[in-house]
Order: structure tokens, then sequence, then C-alpha cells
């Protein structure tokens, strides 16, 4: 009875343990977004000046917008303009948008930002959700090696991954039927 209770516990502590820790992603977008929202804010068009607080707040948090941003598997947009080369020539130059998150006059790069911190921030909600889906932790366990190889960047589709993957599932079925066949006195050693 014990080690149900200790087994009990330890679910919903792993449980509680992911939901709190895409709450704080959640809330660190937030956080993020409502900085950038401010920075946009305090843009004046007319004399072109900006808060430099805000935009030091903005570069500091840049690293992570990115990380997360990619996590979430939000495309980088980019866009070109034309940059003068002298001589009377132009240079058709790309601009990546995560990389110029503080241009903030650049209508294309402020829309991106915007849709990109909702679809994240969704994206977060939708894991801290699954964290209460018993599906979920179905799919898990059913497919642990292929969520243990994705984890560590390794391919799905060579033979190593397919040899541990049967090897997985045959001890899953095996444990489970000796489990059930020994709860029903059926194996006695």
């Amino acid at each position: 009875m014990d080690t149900l209770w200790i087994f009990g516990i330890g679910i919903i502590v792993i449980i509680l343990g992911r939901t709190i820790f895409y709450q704080y992603k959640i809330s660190y977008l937030k956080k993020s977004r409502k900085i950038y929202k401010s920075y946009l804010n305090s843009y004046n068009a007319e004399n072109k000046s900006i808060d430099m607080n805000l935009r030091e707040k903005l570069l500091n948090e840049k690293s992570e917008i990115k990380k997360l941003f990619n996590k979430a598997e939000i495309i980088e947009a980019s866009d070109s303009y034309m940059k003068i080369v002298g001589m009377g020539y132009v240079k058709e130059q790309p601009i990546q948008f995560i990389e110029n998150i503080h241009i903030p006059n650049n209508v294309k790069i402020t829309s991106f930002f915007k849709n990109a911190f909702a679809e994240t921030i969704g994206f977060y909600k939708k894991r801290r959700n699954e964290s209460f889906s018993v599906f979920y932790w179905l799919s898990l366990i059913i497919n642990f090696p292929k969520h243990v190889f994705n984890f560590y960047g390794g391919e799905t589709k060579g033979a190593f991954y397919i040899l541990i993957n049967i090897v997985y599932k045959l001890a899953v079925i095996l444990g489970s039927l000796y489990s059930f066949l020994k709860k029903i006195d059926l194996i006695n050693f």
C-alpha cells in the first residue's frame, strides 16, 4: 500500500511540475510581450527617438524569446530592403525579423511579433493543459523511445531507433502480461 501512495504522489509531483514549468514560460512570454509593446509605444516618430532603457531590456530578452519561438516552431520570417552601396547603386539585403526585434517603425516586423507572441503563448498553454490529459500520458508511455530520441536530437527513422522501439514495446507487453498473470495466480514464480 505504501508503494501505491509513493507512486501516486510521484505522479502528482510530475504533473504539477510540468504545469508550473509551462506556466513559467507563459508568464515569461507575457512579460516579454509587455516590454515589446511598451518599447513600440515609446517610439516617437517626429524626432525618431526611443526609450533606451526599454530597448536594452528588449535586447536582453531577445535570445530567450528566440529560443521560445524556436521551441514553439515559429518560422523565422524575413523581408528584404534596398541598401545604398554608392555610385547610384543599390543592393537587396535580407532582414531577419527576430534578429531585428529592436526596429520599432517596420510594420511587417511589429505585426510578425504580435502574431508570434500570441502563437507561442498558445503553444505553451496547450502544453500546460496536456499535463492534465490522460491521453497525453498514455501516448507518452506508448511512444517513450520516440520522445527520448526527439529530446536528444536523434533520428526516429534509423535501424537503431527501430530496434530500441521494438525491444521497449516487447518489454512493456511482456511485463504487463506477466503482471496480469501473476495477479490472477496463473504464474507462481
